[in-house]
């Protein structure tokens, strides 16, 4: 059964070899046709794939749109949204009548002395005499200090 006893050296050597052979071509014919695969599907990408036009630039004032501050979506801070709109109206130069930005009071000290240092007065004095005296002093001018009670 085994007929390669009776073959030669050479023989076997030459059968060895033409496997071989076979074995590379085979492989080099893959190779070929992935190749032409390959190159038809790189070449339908190519042409799919839109041109990419990438420019660098370390300038600041190139940059367009760009939104700095707070920023608010889907209704999540409605006092920023308010800003973003007027800002964005602004950039675009639409002009409004209506202001919907709260413009900022100034407080003067006075205001601001009365508010923190009167709600811990109220807090400390127990009776009705000393909240009435205290409140018509709030309400007096602002360079008057509150009279002490006579005790």
């Amino acid at each position: 059964m085994n007929d390669t006893k009776g073959l030669s050296s050479a023989l076997l050597q030459m059968k060895k070899t033409k496997t071989r052979i076979e074995e590379a071509s085979e492989k080099k014919r893959k190779k070929a046709i992935e190749r032409t695969f390959y190159s038809r599907k790189r070449k339908a990408e190519e042409e799919k794939a839109p041109d990419l036009n990438i420019s660098y630039e370390n300038r600041i004032e190139v940059l367009e749109d760009l939104v700095f501050g707070r920023l608010s979506f889907n209704g999540f801070n409605p006092e920023v949204e308010k800003l973003m709109k007027y800002y964005k109206d602004l950039k675009e130069g639409v002009v409004t009548d209506e202001v919907t930005v709260d413009a900022e009071q100034e407080i003067t000290d006075c205001e601001l002395a009365n508010s923190v240092f009167g709600n811990r007065r109220k807090r400390k004095i127990g009776n009705k005499r000393h909240k009435k005296q205290n409140i018509g002093s709030l309400t007096g001018e602002c360079n008057t200090w509150p009279k002490k009670p006579k005790q």
